[in-house]
């Protein structure tokens, strides 16, 4: 059930095609089922005070919600010779990456 921001999105990836024509974006929709399932915990105790704010006019959804999934890695200082520091992340929705 596309909304009008949808279609601003999808504009930008034209927009970002017509700018960059070697160039190609790959999206895949489909959930990691390969993923551990991640234990619900009840925070509740620790947080006794939060509470879930969404905004007043919130549109109700309208299909299945999206995955957000992240890799992070970092090492520091391992160039023997510079010195530097690198620092790499991944963050895919769904099965389709980002960044």
């Amino acid at each position: 059930m596309p909304r009008v921001t949808h279609l601003y999105a999808v504009l930008n990836f034209f927009t970002y095609l017509q700018a960059n024509p070697e160039w190609k974006i790959v999206m895949d929709s489909a959930y990691n089922e390969h993923l551990p399932q991640i234990e619900k915990r009840d925070w509740s105790e620790f947080y006794p005070f939060a509470r879930k704010c969404n905004p007043p006019d919130m549109p109700e959804a309208l299909g299945l919600g999206v995955e957000l999934t992240m890799f992070v890695d970092a090492s520091h200082a391992t160039n023997l010779v510079t010195r530097q520091s690198r620092t790499g992340v991944l963050i895919y929705v769904n099965k389709a990456p980002i960044i």
